[in-house]
């Protein structure tokens, strides 16, 4: 019987729109007319935001763990961070951060594994690391996933009764899971698609604003050296004939052949005049 329920709830599993609405946060009226459809920062509330539908309607909603919203470099791309990364001051309203001058740390982006947050020196970046790597919080840097401490997906022990808890995938935008028995179970977008992590529900790239895969390079140096090396500066590598090429090597100590073309003799011979005598009948 548990069986045949986990079979039902995974069918219907892809038509369940599960917003994470704020009961006591309402959006503006006519807030979204004339805005593309997405996310957006609600005023005055740094866990808020509102999403805007392509008919004009907005819903307002908060980010989940305590995260703070971060409007995205685009309208509608906004997503929800850490409250470091964010820059959002609940009492002034405008812009902080708590990365300070001489301060350096790192930390893991909340329900990722390859991506991390970096302060160093009053500047404070989202990164992700190489490849297939994990980022580490024991030995804060990227390493191999089995080596990686990183917990997610997560299931809560206590869900919230008839609903489905959905989790994004740590490092992939088209992929999330469902929890059953408080075990995750990974489930795929459309194609084309990607999870909405702050409305948890598959969505255009656009909409969804997934920066999964996506960000800069980590300055840290790989442990490992992975398919794909490139040569350093000064090293090359002979080249090798391609089809159709038919140019051989010569040895540079083999004396080049002589090819001084011989001119021909232009003397014409006189024809021989000489006269045979026939004889008398």
């Amino acid at each position: 019987m548990r069986q045949c329920e986990r079979l039902i709830i995974l069918a219907l599993v892809s038509l369940q729109v599960n917003l994470i609405v704020g009961a006591d946060l309402v959006a503006p009226e006519g807030f979204c007319t004339d805005l593309p459809p997405g996310h957006y920062p609600f005023e005055g509330d740094c866990n808020g935001f509102i999403y805007c539908e392509a008919d004009g309607t907005g819903t307002a909603g908060r980010c989940i763990d305590d995260l703070h919203f971060k409007p995205g470099a685009n309208p509608g791309e906004g997503v929800c961070t850490y409250p470091d990364l964010a820059g959002c001051d609940p009492n002034a309203g405008g812009n902080t951060t708590t990365c300070a001058e001489g301060d350096f740390w790192e930390q893991r982006v909340n329900e990722t594994c390859n991506r991390y947050i970096r302060c160093l020196n009053g500047v404070i970046e989202e990164r992700q690391c190489a490849g297939d790597l994990h980022w580490d919080s024991a030995t804060q840097q990227c390493t191999t996933p089995e080596l990686s401490d990183c917990p997610y997906p997560i299931c809560s022990e206590n869900p919230t009764p008839g609903e489905i808890e959905k989790l994004p995938h740590p490092t992939d935008c088209t992929m999330y899971y469902i929890c059953m028995d408080q075990e995750p179970i990974q489930q795929n977008c459309a194609p084309g698609q990607h999870f909405d992590r702050i409305n948890r529900w598959c969505t255009t790239p656009e909409e969804a604003g997934c920066e999964l895969g996506s960000g800069p390079a980590p300055t840290d140096p790989p442990t490992t050296e992975g398919p794909g090396v490139t040569e350093g500066p000064g090293e090359t590598e002979a080249p090798t004939e391609g089809p159709g090429d038919t140019t051989e090597a010569t040895d540079p100590t083999t004396p080049e052949p002589d090819t001084t073309t011989p001119e021909p003799d232009t003397t014409t011979p006189e024809p021989d005049t000489t006269t045979t005598e026939e004889p008398a009948p």
